[in-house]
């Protein structure tokens, strides 16, 4: 029976408080989304993108991430064994161990990260497998520049 003698005092707040709506233009218009079901592969490969243009000026670091060796008692000019480009999930941390960004290289080993200038440790993720596995790399960001590191894992191959 409460629950009956709420309900006019629910109405008059709904009719009052509608005249406290925002009308014409500035009542947001609302898009409609149309969805068309299309047939996806959902085990094919995602092809490559392209690295994002780096902004023009800024900070931060880039470079390659590589894997290797690849062969077992590798000869110096040997193709087939050469390293290979190596997508990856990276780590950043400040100098002091504080968690920065973590991302993935492409499928080429490239990456870049802007970062403000200070002194950063760049390497795999806490829980990482430990081979390929790769040692941590202290690098310094300066004000309006990028710095150039390469990274290299270790297959554990000999």
């Amino acid at each position: 029976m409460r629950f009956l003698k709420t309900i006019p005092l629910f109405a008059a707040i709904l009719i009052v408080g509608a005249g406290c709506m925002p009308s014409g233009s500035a009542i947001p218009s609302v898009e409609r989304i149309t969805f068309s079901p299309t047939k996806t592969n959902m085990n094919a490969p995602t092809p490559p993108s392209a690295p994002e243009p780096l902004p023009e000026g800024g900070s931060g670091v880039r470079g390659k991430v590589m894997l290797g060796p690849t062969c077992p008692m590798q000869k110096t000019g040997d193709g087939d064994c050469a390293d290979k480009p190596y997508q990856v999930e990276l780590r950043i941390s400040t100098k002091s161990g504080i968690p920065v960004k973590r991302f993935t290289s492409d499928a080429d080993g490239a990456f870049a990260v802007a970062l403000i200038p200070d002194t950063y440790v760049i390497g795999p993720p806490p829980g990482a497998p430990a081979i390929p596995g790769a040692q941590d790399q202290e690098f310094t960001v300066r004000a309006d520049a990028w710095t150039e590191i390469a990274i290299m894992f270790d297959t554990g191959i000999r």
